[in-house]
């Protein structure tokens, strides 16, 4: 398989005689000399997959890590890197709201980090409602069967779960990742309406309808 193909990263070229790469921020820069040629550039790269790739995952851990709450900190949002951006000032109510790359916060001077916080879980709690909430409609399409009732809610151990009810909760915090993520932890408990297990029969139905399911619950293991 190609890496460096499906691979994003920026090239830069310099007058510089050797070639290396950076990971800044969760992006892959490649620096090299300005005579060399791009099938030089790929083999390189790909050369590199094992680094480059164990580079990524340290950057996705520490995205995920406990968070100071402060200008300038990267949070995961559909998987994509967002900049919080704290505006302090005369606010008569706190706000906060997604654009272009940034977690907007405006708020009063005097607030704790703890109220900052607060807003961010909001923020993943707004986005759970609407994500989790097309997940669940074309799950419903494509299965034939529903539960009686979601609920997005904190979970201290888990990205979603499934009760003898027919009651699924999903973690908004489960919003940090991409879409096809989020699509799998809903598909597993649905899953869970027909198997109120993790037999045999109920991961061939998890495979059929997501034949990548294991990749992707490998990604959630950055965190539980």
């Amino acid at each position: 398989m190609d890496f460096c193909k499906n691979l994003e990263y920026e090239l830069v070229r310099s007058k510089i005689k050797n070639m290396y790469i950076l990971i800044r921020n969760g992006k892959v820069i490649v620096k090299a000399p300005n005579n060399i040629s791009e099938n030089r550039i790929k083999d390189f790269i790909n050369s590199k997959e094992e680094w480059i790739n164990k580079k990524l995952k340290e950057f996705e851990k520490k995205s995920f890590k406990e968070k100071s709450y402060v200008s300038g900190e990267v949070f995961k949002v559909l998987g994509n890197d967002y900049i919080l951006n704290i505006e302090y000032g005369d606010f008569e109510k706190a706000s906060v709201n997604l654009d272009n790359g940034y977690i907007n916060i405006c708020i009063s001077e005097n607030c704790e980090t703890e109220k900052i916080k607060e807003l961010i879980e909001k923020m993943y709690y707004k986005v759970a409602l609407m994500i989790v909430d097309k997940s669940v409609n074309m799950w419903k399409n494509i299965l034939k069967i529903a539960p009686d009732v979601v609920v997005i809610k904190k979970l201290k151990t888990a990205w979603g779960k499934c009760n003898s009810k027919r009651k699924i909760t999903i973690n908004p915090d489960l919003m940090k990742y991409d879409q096809r993520v989020i699509d799998y932890v809903v598909l597993h408990e649905f899953c869970h309406l027909k198997y109120m297990n993790h037999s045999k029969d109920f991961w061939n139905m998890v495979g059929k309808f997501m034949p990548d399911y294991k990749d992707l619950k490998k990604e959630l293991k950055n965190v539980y």
